[in-house]
């Protein structure tokens, strides 16, 4: 499993994700509450890496901007 870290800005005006080095910025529409930013995180996420929603993970940081995502291979 291929990981790496996501700093997070919900309740944005528009999605976006920048690579910052070693982590990626992601901008999402949805509010930080009830799981709903985490979701579309992994929306945006599967799109951008080419992968299913499925195959992709937050292993840390749940209730945090900061997160650990996976992603299986």
């Amino acid at each position: 499993m291929k990981t790496f870290w996501v700093k997070v800005h919900p309740s944005s005006p528009k999605r976006m994700v920048k690579e910052r080095g070693d982590y990626l910025e992601v901008w999402v529409k949805a509010p930080a509450e009830q799981g709903k930013a985490n979701k579309e995180l992994l929306e945006i996420l599967a799109k951008y890496l080419g992968s299913e929603k499925e195959n992709i993970k937050i292993l840390q940081g749940w209730k945090k901007r900061k997160k650990l995502i996976g992603v299986k291979e």
